[in-house]
């Protein structure tokens, strides 16, 4: 999975909401005088994200193209397109829209982060490494780690482990306590049998996580037994019955406890 790069889902959300359940087809504020088109444009786009996140497609559809209509050229509204023409199975289409996007801000580091995430799901693994590794290079991105990441994942989908590994240390180079290339670093390390270095990046990412997976605390208990450390693996075995008593995790955890 993904970090999530989207610039837009944070923006404006009380606001957006009000409008998220509503099918009129303006939804621009009133009595407010007319509004500069890129300004109309960017709040379109917001509502656009709003529909989206509601499930409303056709709804995003007519706020994204109205703001497209007023900037034919807003960078924003083409991310949203293409991601929604992605939902739609409309594939070659949203390839034209990041596309689009690129052309109008080829140094754009979400974007470029966007397509590279596109890219990989699509099966193009080799050239999504290649743009979230120019968006980790761009300067004006606040979140590197974030395209690190994301490259070391998309390598690891491409079977290119190597490239992987490099991606997740570039990532903890930036941020030692970025928690989603933590888990990933320790998965990599468990597979190579660095049970040590697994369980360092995994205890972090735990401690970390103001809710941690399931699997990764039962991943961790049994790592923990495994370097001879039973205190520790009943310190994660009670936060994982505290947390998931439920779950088939705690149960193999009860099950083999002192064993």
């Amino acid at each position: 999975m993904f970090v999530p790069p989207r610039r837009l889902i944070p923006l404006l959300l009380g606001t957006l909401l009000v409008f998220a359940g509503c099918t009129t087809t303006s939804t621009r504020p009133v009595g407010l005088g007319r509004p500069h088109p890129r300004r109309a444009a960017m709040f379109d786009t917001e509502i656009a994200v709003a529909y989206l996140q509601h499930g409303n497609r056709t709804g995003a559809l007519n706020a994204v193209h109205r703001a497209l209509s007023l900037d034919p050229r807003s960078v924003p509204a083409l991310d949203v397109l293409a991601l929604l023409d992605e939902e739609l199975g409309r594939l070659v289409a949203a390839r034209e829209a990041y596309r689009r996007a690129l052309g109008v801000a080829p140094h754009d580091p979400d974007t470029l982060n966007d397509y590279g995430a596109f890219l990989c799901r699509i099966g193009k693994e080799h050239r999504a490494v290649q743009r979230f590794l120019e968006a980790a290079h761009e300067p004006s991105y606040r979140t590197p780690q974030a395209a690190y990441t994301n490259a070391g994942v998309c390598a690891l989908k491409g079977r290119d482990p190597a490239e992987a590994v490099h991606a997740f240390r570039r990532a903890l180079a930036l941020d030692p306590n970025f928690a989603p290339a933590l888990w990933q670093a320790a998965r990599l390390e468990m597979k190579a049998g660095s049970d040590t270095a697994a369980a360092r990046h995994l205890a972090r990412y735990v401690d970390l996580e103001p809710r941690p997976p399931a699997v990764a605390l039962w991943t961790l208990i049994r790592l923990e037994r495994r370097l001879g450390h039973p205190h520790l693996a009943d310190r994660y075995g009670n936060e994982l019955l505290r947390l998931y008593p439920r779950s088939s995790a705690a149960r193999r955890y009860l099950r083999t406890r002192g064993s």
